[in-house]
């Protein structure tokens, strides 16, 4: 959400008859003064059309007087955590608003953020509204519908706030206890302890200033501390990158909601990539589901949570099969890499595929969500056999494995601004894979 504070205090107004009747009174007291000629009944009427002017006039200048700002507390959840917001409904009108009520048509699950009160004159409320975030998504906050009325209930104004915004919930940030995760098999996967004599994305120190050093590797924070130039060492770069692939074929998913093969694999992927790149590996992503989306191979923790920006709206919703997928990435992917693929596909003609992608000089891994745990009655035996006589790594991921969540602090991560880095492709089919 750009904007956590935002004040709807425009929009669009309309006001509704809620008692018709008082219409066909009056009309019904004129025609019998028109009859008669009692000036009783004239006082009626008279008395009757200063009502309904009234109270138009005290429902239209009421709901212009009437504002609301909200304030969103943070911009950003992970699961588990709690949405808050705080309001303020304000009267700024000479009239008192005997009833408002406030309705918020935001859509994140459990969140309800309504109230009905009076206003005095220049008077305002505020309240606080929270849900605990219980499924991750993207979600829409507002818009916000304003309600009032007249004492005698003959109008009802609505003021509609069309203001929106959008509410990121993250997976949990886990570890997966005892998980071990093998690394790329040819060298270069570990950090060298030598310096580069090349520019590397890894500055690990500075030294003295050397002629024919460039000026735009100085370091002039340490420069100007020291009283003399002083250059910027690199390290090495790591030579392989770890990709993880996230099998999203809804015909191969089993279990429901957050207890779904779904979900475990979200939660695998995240908790995978948050290891390794506080291990300071660089990692990418493959995902194939509505949509196919592809992150490129990088570090630290700005690559990260673009990562968890895809793992936070994926669904299984994909119709590619797993074999199609790796069959089509792995010729584009450079050696000297770990392949992670998460899946509860159990159909061993997946091994030929895998065995060509070792021979490629990638090392793949099968973290397999065994579907009978979650449900299903399709047995995952065949594969765990053939992958087991092809050599290949797999590890069997059960309903019930042990996630423990990991606290963030959130304060600095408010700073950050939404990656658009994401390649979509429109056709269905996977495109344009680079390692960093």
């Amino acid at each position: 959400m750009e904007d956590s504070e935002r004040q709807a205090d425009q929009g669009s107004v309309e006001v509704q008859l809620e008692r018709p009747l008082i219409f066909v009174l009056t009309a019904g007291i004129l025609v019998l003064a028109l009859i008669s000629g009692i000036n009783v009944l004239y006082s009626f009427l008279y008395a009757m059309l200063g009502l309904i002017a009234l109270s138009y006039f005290w429902t239209t200048r009421n709901i212009r007087n009437l504002s609301v700002e909200r304030h969103l507390l943070s911009k950003w959840a992970t699961l588990g955590d709690e949405v808050i917001e705080s309001f303020r409904v304000s009267n700024s009108g000479a009239l008192p608003v005997l009833w408002v009520e406030v309705n918020d048509h935001s859509d994140v699950p459990g969140y309800e953020a309504g109230i009905v009160t009076g206003l005095g004159p220049r008077e305002h409320r505020e309240w606080k509204s929270r849900a605990v975030c219980s499924r991750r998504g993207l979600y829409r906050l507002g818009p916000l519908r304003v309600y009032t009325g007249d004492p005698f209930g003959i109008f009802r104004a609505t003021k509609v706030l069309p203001d929106q915004a959008t509410f990121l919930v993250y997976p949990p940030i886990t570890e997966v206890p005892g998980l071990a995760l093998p690394t790329g098999r040819q060298s270069g996967e570990s950090r060298s302890l030598r310096r580069a004599l090349h520019l590397t994305t890894d500055a690990a120190s500075v030294r003295e200033y050397v002629p024919g050093d460039a000026l735009h590797i100085i370091h002039w924070p340490t420069t100007a501390r020291r009283g003399r130039l002083q250059t910027k060492e690199f390290d090495m770069e790591p030579g392989g990158s770890t990709w993880v692939v996230l099998d999203l074929d809804r015909e191969v998913q089993a279990g429901e909601e957050d207890e779904s093969t779904e979900e475990y694999s979200v939660k695998l992927a995240a908790a995978l990539v948050y290891r390794l790149i506080r291990e300071q590996k660089s990692i990418g992503l493959i995902t194939y589901g509505e949509e196919n989306r592809i992150l490129r191979a990088n570090k630290g923790s700005q690559h990260m949570w673009r990562i968890m920006e895809i793992l936070a709206v994926v669904r299984a919703q994909g119709r590619a099969d797993l074999g199609e997928v790796l069959s089509e990435v792995t010729p584009q992917i450079r050696g000297s890499m770990s392949l992670l693929v998460i899946s509860p596909n159990t159909d061993p003609a997946l091994v030929p595929i895998l065995v060509n992608v070792s021979r490629r000089g990638i090392r793949p891994t099968v973290l397999h969500l065994v579907p009978q745990t979650f449900g299903s009655d399709r047995n995952s035996g065949p594969l765990q056999q053939a992958l087991g006589a092809a050599g290949l790594s797999y590890i069997e991921i059960e309903r019930g494995q042990e996630f423990r969540t990991i606290a963030l602090e959130k304060g600095d991560e408010d700073t950050r601004r939404r990656a658009q880095t994401v390649e979509t492709t429109a056709t269905g089919r996977i495109h344009d894979v680079s390692a960093g």
